[in-house]
């Protein structure tokens, strides 16, 4: 459909079976589209021009590499990471983002509590308040044992 030494020219969007599972995955096709060549008329229908070379390389690498037709990685991959893939696998998702807050020492974000890694462990923001709790209970003991 495109090639570098083709005049330059752009006569539509190269769609293999990583351009079709995706988009179709994305939900780029409403319906879903049931072959390539539907994937092809379809995404050339919406998409700008301009865009028809690139996409096939973009989705082709990401297909190949991350977002594989059987084990796919979305733990891995930034778009699952940033909650922009509806598709993602939440679990994958979720251990993706515990070991990047594992590596990094940073606070993690779950869907259920926000949990800060310290070393090797975790602690959710509940335990740290019923830790805090503990800690003013002990305090108001000491004050009040004072003569």
């Amino acid at each position: 459909m495109s090639a570098d030494n083709g005049w330059g020219r752009v006569e539509g969007i190269g769609v293999d079976v990583h351009v079709h599972r995706i988009t179709n995955l994305w939900g780029w096709q409403r319906p879903p589209t049931r072959t390539p060549e539907a994937t092809r008329l379809a995404l050339q229908s919406w998409l700008p021009r301009d865009r028809w070379k690139p996409i096939n390389g973009l989705l082709v690498g990401l297909g190949q590499t991350v977002c594989l037709p059987v084990g796919r990685r979305c733990g891995d991959c930034e778009l699952g990471l940033r909650g922009l893939c509806r598709a993602a696998d939440r679990a994958k998702v979720l251990a993706g983002r515990r070991a990047r807050a594992e590596a990094e020492g940073a606070v993690v974000k779950t869907e259920e509590t926000e949990e800060t890694v310290v070393g090797e462990t975790v602690v959710s923001e509940d335990v740290k308040a019923g830790i805090k709790a503990e800690a003013k209970t002990e305090v108001k003991a000491e004050v009040k044992t004072e003569p």
